[in-house]
Order: structure tokens, then sequence, then C-alpha cells
């Protein structure tokens, strides 16, 4: 689908983890509408509630949660934001040292 998209690689399992290697690939987060980084304290993205639900499957728990048993909108992109530990985003209790942002364009 076209779209911004934010792939994380150079994982690991604990941020002081000492890698032989250069870890393992991580996910493909995206379609988003967008993606921030502030001073490397985190990442901020905002993604349709679909998004959200296949890679944030706790925050769109909570979200569903808030609702009260109401539809969940998705007229509005959600935003979240993804914790930079020791220089690490984190995701889903991974770590990664490296993340590329880019636009992807269906043929």
């Amino acid at each position: 689908m076209t779209g911004v998209y934010l792939h994380l690689f150079h994982g690991r399992n604990a941020p002081d983890e000492q890698l032989d290697d250069w870890g393992f690939d991580g996910p493909t987060i995206g379609p988003l509408d967008y993606v921030h980084v502030t001073y490397m304290c985190d990442i901020k993205i905002a993604a349709h509630l679909d998004v959200i639900e296949e890679f944030f499957p706790e925050k769109f728990a909570e979200m569903k949660s808030w609702a009260g048993g109401r539809e969940l909108s998705d007229i509005h992109p959600t935003d979240h934001h993804l914790p930079v530990v020791d220089g690490l985003v984190e995701h889903d209790g991974k770590f990664y040292g490296d993340f590329s942002v880019f636009v992807k364009e269906e043929a």
C-alpha cells in the first residue's frame, strides 16, 4: 500500500545485550501518516486503526476499552510513540539500533 513506512533493524532482546553480529531484522510498520523524531527521545507516528491493531495490539485494546463498546472512529489517524531506551528504539519488547523511514509507492 502507498505510504510512509518505518523499518526497524539491528535488533536485540535487551538494551545491554552484546551482539556478535548485526542482530535481527524487525518489522516494517505502515503505512503511516507521519514519522517524527524529537531529540532521539522517542519516535512519534500516526497511523490508521488497521495499522495500530496489527503492530500495536496493546494500544488498540486500550483504545477499545476507552471507547466503552462504541465503534472506534478511523476518521483521523491515531498517534503513537515508540520509546528510545539507551539509544535503541523499543517495539514489542525488542530493541533496535537502526531504523529507516521510506515512501513505498503502489505499482
